[in-house]
């Protein structure tokens, strides 16, 4: 495993030769969506108030959104700052009362329908929905910005 700090052995094979340990720092170095202006608490986020740019992997805490139109139409959860790396967790892509499409795929069929979302969900999390036409609940894997999926 790679550590932060470290020493690496530059070696001089020609006659006469040398030895030499230098100390080196690794920062991982990753592109991530950050916010170009302020913004508070349920704000629905839109793509000019978003840009990518190169950031130290060790100052993002969370899931890492790296890719801007997956996150566009998603609300904030808590206010944010011009500058700040954006995770998953700052974020909603379900909030609870929105109107998501459900869909069902399998061997080809694919199935749409509208619910009622149940509970605030993020890309990956599973939560409740009320499908509008059935009135029942059902549990589906959020896939995008007021999308969900059920599995089978």
């Amino acid at each position: 495993m790679t550590q932060r700090q470290n020493t690496i052995q530059l070696r001089c094979s020609a006659e006469p030769g040398w030895l030499l340990y230098v100390p080196v720092r690794i920062d991982e170095i990753v592109r991530t969506v950050v916010m170009t202006q302020n913004i508070t608490t349920g704000t629905l986020i839109s793509a000019d108030m978003l840009t990518t740019d190169s950031r130290e992997r060790r100052f993002v805490r969370g899931s890492l959104v790296s890719d801007e139109s997956l996150i566009i139409g998603a609300k904030s959860k808590k206010s944010l700052s011009l500058g700040q790396i954006i995770t998953l967790q700052d974020l909603c892509l379900v909030c609870k009362g929105d109107v998501v499409t459900i869909s069902v795929s399998d061997n080809g069929l694919q199935v749409a329908a509208t619910g009622i979302a149940q509970h605030d969900g993020s890309l990956g999390d599973t939560i409740s929905v009320l499908n509008r036409q059935s009135k029942r609940t059902i549990s589906a894997e959020v896939t995008a910005v007021n999308r969900v999926s059920i599995k089978f």
